[in-house]
């Protein structure tokens, strides 16, 4: 009951990590987006660091991620789909700052913007599924603690109570024990008391040559 209740307590931070993890990712993909929109629309380099930092963290966190759901197929399958789809997005923002950078932003940056916008969305799309399968797999594993926790309470309650009661019969035993020697004592002090002639005890001694 108790590995059972730890195993699923285990797989429940896991979910939870992942969790975590996909919420980091699509918030750095955010603000790569945002960094590159402000600074195409205003030409301020300042508007480049929510974009700088981002930029160099999701390999990363992409990473950890893949790492902590190699043991399921279906959401690595998903998490590639989004690696291919991210690698994208980060192309599309970096020519984007170049044609910036290099006065050159006017000539085909609508057809950027809206290969931008689809890319976005499909990345939009795929995390949202990636959370609401990690929904789902942390509320069956959540379900999963509270009855082990259950469990173990049942199991505790039950040891508890057959302690308690081998304690109570040992303690009787014990009881009746002394009780009946006391009273055997007593009859043999009685029967020695009343007696009219005294008594011997004898024993016999064999010659041990």
């Amino acid at each position: 009951s108790f590995e059972n209740f730890n195993e699923d307590s285990k797989m429940l931070i896991h979910t939870m990590e992942v969790q975590e993890k996909t919420e980091q990712l699509f918030g750095l993909i955010k603000d790569t987006e945002s960094g590159t929109r402000g600074y195409v629309i205003t030409d301020d380099p300042d508007f480049l660091e929510p974009y700088i930092y981002p930029k160099a963290n999701i390999g990363k966190e992409m990473t950890e991620l893949k790492i902590l759901t190699q043991n399921n197929p279906g959401l690595r399958t998903t998490l590639d789909t989004l690696d291919v789809l991210i690698k994208r997005k980060m192309e599309i923002q970096n020519f984007m700052i170049h044609l910036k950078q290099t006065g050159n932003f006017k000539f085909g940056h609508g057809d950027l913007l809206l290969d931008s916008k689809s890319v976005m969305d499909s990345i939009r799309i795929l995390t949202s599924d990636l959370k609401r399968e990690q929904n789902r797999i942390r509320i069956y594993r959540d379900l999963g603690v509270k009855e082990a926790t259950r469990d173990s309470r049942i199991v505790s309650t039950i040891f508890s109570i057959t302690v308690i009661t081998i304690m109570v019969f040992s303690l009787v035993y014990i009881f009746c024990e002394v009780w009946n020697k006391k009273s055997v004592k007593s009859l043999l002090d009685s029967v020695l008391e009343s007696s009219q002639s005294g008594i011997m005890s004898l024993k016999a001694m064999r010659n041990i040559e």
